[in-house]
Order: structure tokens, then C-alpha cells, then sequence
């Protein structure tokens, strides 16, 4: 098996910390993997292979380096598996864990001693509060390094303004498909799928294969793009929160997801709570919610009432929280299906499902806000911690192909965003009546006929 450039670089380099963007089929993390298991049979290293969320091993890079080590004739034989780690003839091993609290491998990372080398995959995701108790523990050992391989998404995302910090300690490396192209590692079954690609979506294929930053401009339709949050939170430092207080409450299980309930004063999000459901219940998650929405006041809070949202609905029946609780089916029809969207256009023609409309009464206060009209666009208070909401809230995307709009909240393997879930539901008044983008032709006549009364 040859070992590529990206490969040879990073076994070489003495740089303390690594950083590899790029787009699809760049060979990013396959040849981070063989820098890895190379590395391994230099010395004894202790290797960690890391990323954001990995509940269970079936997510890790393990099944990557399983098989590269069966694949490349100079590394097999030299890898053993066992059930959590891999180990080399020389004593390395490679240790797999998740960064995120909410995945329960994070407490056993701050207690790891010795680590010498560490890979961070799909880094884009790693929030600020991972990045700030991993590095500690992953630099303590004397010249350790750290890899992160990433796809450009937004220019807050805490790994990419590390790789652009201009720090002497860092090394930034861009890399796509046709460096892999050139050096001969690429089929034709992958050079013919990336051409069809660029023919078929010539808007995006700059964002996807190129890995361009993640932007509108640039192909990719967010519902809320990273300058729309940049002028939602610069706002919540001017706009003053008046009205009554709405909340969203979106519920989670027991896997790596969280519960996260949202509340709001008129546009202004103060207050976005997180928790996870490992080792709770839903009837518990709901009682915490009602607990916290009662103390702030809450008069309305919408909540998601499909698949686990049935049971908010039960403990909403049993115990009676203050105020109105109000379930939503994300999957439904949108509200109000035969209100006129546009001209021309009701809900149910304009709205893929309730989550769509949901999401899209957030867009239009973004625009408001846009626009200059910061009484009735969003904002975050100053109370919000950035770190916690920007990548949730910049992540779903939409499309219109199919004439309706759809959202789209992850991509596959990725968590669902729950704080943008549950902030959509706080701002859930806002669509109760349908969304109205312009007049309907009934008002479009009746006004007509006004003027010809008139006249």
C-alpha cells in the first residue's frame, strides 16, 4: 500500500499541533490513520483517537485502522485488536474515546496520563468546551502532538480559528481530491462520482470537494448562516427584552444527545439550559424543565411532542405545569395549512412538515434583523454563552427542489442540533396563526375593490 503525501508529512513533522482541513475524498482522515498506525511502530507511543460524539466503538476510527493495518503488507501482523484498543509489536496503543460530556467517555479523558499523540476527526464539531479540557490533558506529556483533521464550516468553529491563529505552534495544512488525484490514489469510480457531482451541483461542489468555507455564497443553504448569528449576538447587547417570557423544550433519551430547553423575552434568547438524559428519565428531564421554566416565568413553552416528546406530554397531563404547555409534531403538517404563505401559495404548499415552519420563523426574524428591525428579529443575551449555541444553531441546512421548503438538521452521524431545536420551539407563537410572507389574493382583492368603490 502507498503511503500518501499527507501521510508522510505528519509522520515526519515535529510541529506540536496539526491541523488538516479539507473537502470529501481528500484523504483526510485515511491518511491521518496510516500516519497513526506508522507512528506506532517507530517507538512506544500512547495514541488517542478522539472526536466530538462516539457513544459506543462502532462510531470511532477503529474500523478505519483495523483494516488499513490488514490492508498495507508493511503493517500486517505488527497490530493487534483487542475489545477497546488496538496494540503494536512495539508496545504503542491507540485508545478511542468521545470529547462530549454528553457521550460519558469524557470524565475517563481527564484522568489519561502519557499521551503522546493524539487525532481529533471531524474536529469542525468539537466545541469550545472540549477543546478547553482536552488540550490540557492530550499536552502534558513532553512532545506530544495533536492532529485534527476537519471540514471548513464556519469561521467561529473553535478548531478552525486555531488552525488560522498564526500561532508558531500550529500547523495548517488545506488539502482536496486532487492531490490525492495526482499522487495516483484515486479511482476512476471516485474521479467519475466527484465530475457527475460538480455537473449535477456546480454551486456546491466548491463547499463539498474543495472544502471552501461552509457559507450560503458559497452553495450551502443555511436556515441561519454564522453572520446571522454574529448580528444575533452582537443585538442581544442593545436590544432590550420586553413581553412575555416563551420557552422550547426539545427532550432527549439516554444516548449521547441532550435535553435543552430555550427561553425567551419578546426576540431576545436569555436564558438556554443543557442536560444530558444518560442515567435519567423523560418523566425526570420534563420535571427539570417545568422547574426552570416556572422560575423564569414562562407563560408558553412549546415542546416536541413526537416519539419521546409523548412522554412530556403524559408528565404535562400529571402534574400540570405553570403555564401552557404546548405539544408540536416536528413531522406534521405545518399550522394553519390553508393560510396563504404568499401570493399563491398556502402553508401546506409552502412547508415541507411543522419543523420546517418552525425553522423558518427564525429565518424571517433573522432577515427582520437583517434589515434593521431589531425589535422583531432574534438576539442572545448576553447571559448565553456563545460557545454553547453558535454551532447547533448554524448547522441544519435547507432546500426547495421538491417546490416546499425542507429542513435539513444533520447530516447522517451527526447528533441532532437541540439547541436549535428548542429555540425554534420558544419562537413556535410566531407560526400558531401560519406564516405570511405577503398579501393573499383575497386581501390583494379586497383592496382592489376598496379602490374601485373609492374611485
Amino acid at each position: 500500500m502507498v503511503i500518501s503525501e499527507l501521510a508522510a508529512m505528519l509522520i515526519e513533522t515535529k510541529k506540536p499541533i496539526v491541523c488538516v482541513s479539507g473537502g470529501r475524498t481528500s484523504g483526510k482522515s485515511w491518511s491521518c490513520a496510516q500516519a497513526l498506525l506508522y507512528r506506532g511502530l517507530m517507538g512506544e507511543e500512547r495514541i488517542l483517537a478522539a472526536r466530538e460524539f462516539q457513544a459506543s466503538l462502532e462510531q470511532s476510527a477503529m474500523a478505519l485502522h483495523r483494516k488499513l493495518a490488514l490492508d498495507d503488507p508493511m503493517l500486517e501482523g505488527k497490530w493487534a485488536t483487542t475489545a477497546r484498543v488496538m496494540r503494536s509489536i512495539t508496545g504503542s496503543e491507540i485508545m478511542y474515546r468521545g470529547l462530549s460530556e454528553a457521550t460519558g467517555t469524557s470524565r475517563s479523558l481527564r484522568s489519561m496520563e502519557g499521551i503522546t499523540l493524539t487525532h481529533v476527526e471531524e474536529a469542525q464539531y468539537v466545541s469550545r468546551a472540549s477543546m478547553e479540557e482536552m488540550m490540557p490533558v492530550v499536552r502534558r506529556a513532553p512532545g506530544s502532538q495533536v492532529f485534527f483533521t476537519y471540514n471548513p464550516r464556519f469561521p467561529s468553529d473553535p478548531v478552525h480559528q486555531l488552525a488560522t491563529s498564526g500561532r508558531e505552534d500550529v500547523l495548517h495544512l488545506h488539502v482536496d481530491w486532487r492531490r490525492l488525484a495526482a499522487e495516483g490514489l484515486l479511482g476512476a469510480g471516485a474521479l467519475q462520482e466527484i465530475e457527475q457531482f460538480k455537473e449535477q451541483f456546480e454551486d456546491r461542489y466548491a463547499c463539498v470537494y474543495l472544502g471552501k468555507m461552509d457559507e450560503d455564497e458559497l452553495g450551502v443553504r443555511r436556515v441561519l448562516a454564522w453572520r446571522d448569528v454574529e448580528r444575533a449576538f452582537a443585538a442581544g447587547e442593545t436590544v432590550e427584552a420586553e413581553g412575555q417570557v416563551h420557552g422550547g423544550f426539545d427532550v432527549a433519551d439516554q444516548g449521547s444527545a441532550r435535553n435543552c430547553l430555550a427561553l425567551r423575552r419578546g426576540g431576545v434568547v436569555f436564558h438556554v439550559e443543557r442536560w444530558s438524559g444518560r442515567g435519567s428519565t423523560v418523566g425526570r428531564s420534563a420535571s427539570r424543565a417545568f422547574g426552570v421554566a416556572a422560575e423564569h416565568g414562562a407563560t408558553k413553552v412549546f415542546y416536541d411532542a413526537g416519539g419521546l416528546g409523548s412522554g412530556v406530554r403524559s408528565e404535562v397531563e400529571r402534574q400540570g405545569p405553570p403555564g401552557e404547555w404546548i405539544g408540536v409534531n416536528f413531522g406534521g403538517r405545518p399550522a394553519k395549512p390553508n393560510v396563504w404563505y404568499t401570493v399563491g401559495q398556502r402553508q401546506k404548499d409552502a412547508f415541507a412538515n411543522r419543523a420546517a415552519q418552525l425553522a423558518w420563523a427564525v429565518r424571517l426574524r433573522a432577515e427582520k434583523l437583517k434589515a434593521g428591525e431589531g425589535n422583531d428579529g432574534i438576539a442572545f443575551g448576553p447571559e448565553v454563552k456563545r460557545w454553547q449555541v453558535e454551532g447547533d444553531m448554524m448547522r441544519p441546512t435547507w432546500d426547495d427542489r421538491t417546490g416546499k421548503i425542507v429542513v435539513k438538521k444533520a447530516e447522517r452521524g451527526e447528533e441532532s442540533p437541540d439547541v436549535f431545536d428548542a429555540v425554534v420551539l420558544a419562537f413556535g407563537a410566531d407560526s400558531e396563526q401560519g406564516l405570511c410572507l405577503g398579501k393573499s389574493p383575497y386581501e390583494r382583492w379586497r383592496e382592489a375593490r376598496a379602490l374601485r368603490l373609492v374611485s
